[in-house]
């Protein structure tokens, strides 16, 4: 989220394993896509994290559940409010990364 909000592409990609997927109602966009996404079109003006939950699935792979609360937008149009995001991280060459995330708007 904050190499999101400062725009960092280098920071972006180095926190999402090379074979990393963001799936949402849009649809399955791959890491690159991802990165320029955030990158290019979408912009975030502020954010914070809750209900936070970690559970370790084995030595090297964990799922995150949280719901971020922003202020953003992408190609012009503002984002929902608050989502709700599933992340499936593994460990790759000794350092976490995100492989999949999962988002969907909250009602």
């Amino acid at each position: 989220m904050h190499a999101w909000e400062k725009q960092d592409a280098v920071a972006l990609t180095a926190t999402m394993a090379p074979q990393f997927l963001y799936i949402s109602s849009a649809g399955v966009t791959p890491r690159e896509g991802v990165v320029a996404a955030l990158t290019h079109a979408c912009t975030l003006a502020s954010y914070s994290l809750s209900d936070v939950r970690v559970r370790r699935i084995s030595s090297d792979a964990a799922a995150l559940v949280y719901k971020i609360h922003q202020s953003a937008s992408c190609a012009g149009h503002s984002e929902p409010p608050i989502v709700l995001n599933t992340d499936t991280l593994v460990r790759h060459e000794d350092k976490w990364m995100f492989l999949l995330t999962t988002s969907t708007p909250a009602q």
